[in-house]
């Protein structure tokens, strides 16, 4: 078997593992079986997708991935799959090491570097295509750069203005028609515009429970596990306007109310109130849970990530 097909499927089968020893044990919230299933699945349809030659599409973090869902494209988030190697493998010292070989600097965001070293170790399926944006960094805007000159694959730029007036609303969205154009040139696959102005819909649901869950996280004690920021973060960023994303969403939105209404009046169960800048090394996410458990810590807000929300009541 191919090394890519054996990193997907470590991912593939550490959340099949993880979630069968999660549904055994009840004190466990049924989200995270649902969240360890939507991971599988999305790494099953990727897989899938390369063994069937479907069209595969590599995209850096911020990407509106609700239009390749609406085209029939399978997707690949490329920060997001170097983060799952990393985490579900248990390590990444040999991809790190691979880039830097490459010639990547040390000082460049980890992610990246991963990601550099995964393309250069063939330990990631190849894309058919590369898209990216300038929404979160200079990494991000190189990493599609990046993926072009390994894979030799076409890519699209999706070039995104830094306020909102009219003309820069104009000019965003004939780069949203030329994308599209570009992916139903390469892809052979036509916009579904009633697929995507449903998911559309959906999204804005889901905004609405992100911000529930983000106004339930404030809470005094709060009832919101301080990992649990990196689950809310994966399903907007691989999922958006899926189903799934909202079943997923209302149950943690109701977990939250149960484990709020559970803690209610008890100080004693939290003593540092964190927020969270940017993401912490995925690797470290086992130390901080022990950290935040043996300090009692909490985490009630990204600002970076998602939207603060409305004052909890």
């Amino acid at each position: 078997m191919p090394d890519n097909q054996n990193r997907i499927n470590t991912i593939i089968r550490s959340c099949k593992l993880i979630s069968r020893m999660y549904k055994a044990d009840p004190k466990v919230p049924r989200s995270h079986v649902l969240y360890l299933q939507m991971l599988a699945d999305y790494y099953t349809s990727l897989l899938s997708a390369k063994k069937q030659k479907g069209f595969v599409a590599a995209h850096t973090i911020f990407f509106p991935v609700e239009i390749l869902y609406a085209m029939d494209i399978t997707p690949m988030h490329t920060e997001l799959t170097a983060w799952m190697t990393a985490l579900f493998t248990g390590s990444c010292e040999d991809l790190l090491a691979r880039s830097s070989a490459t010639g990547l600097a040390a000082e460049i965001c980890s992610p990246y570097r991963v990601l550099n070293g995964a393309l250069y170790s063939e330990a990631l399926p190849s894309p058919d295509v590369v898209l990216w944006t300038n929404l979160i960094c200079d990494n991000a805007v190189k990493g599609g750069d990046i993926i072009m000159h390994k894979t030799g694959c076409p890519g699209y730029f999706l070039d995104c203005p830094n306020s909102q007036t009219e003309k820069e609303n104009d000019y965003l969205k004939q780069e949203v028609l030329d994308l599209i154009t570009f992916l139903e040139n390469k892809s052979g696959h036509k916009m579904d515009w009633n697929k995507l102005s449903d998911s559309i819909a959906v999204i804005s649901r889901q905004i609405d429970l992100f911000r529930q869950i983000n106004d339930l996280r404030k809470c005094v004690p709060s009832p919101f596990p301080p990992q649990d920021f990196l689950k809310l973060f994966t399903v907007d960023c691989l999922l958006a306007g899926q189903s799934q994303v909202t079943e997923y969403l209302t149950l943690a939105r109701q977990e939250l109310i149960e484990e709020r209404d559970r803690l209610k009046g008890d100080t004693s169960v939290e003593r540092f109130r964190i927020m969270n800048i940017g993401m912490p090394p995925v690797l470290l996410l086992g130390t901080i849970e022990k950290f935040s458990k043996e300090y009692n810590a909490v985490s009630v807000s990204d600002p970076f990530f998602l939207s603060m929300g409305r004052r909890a009541t």
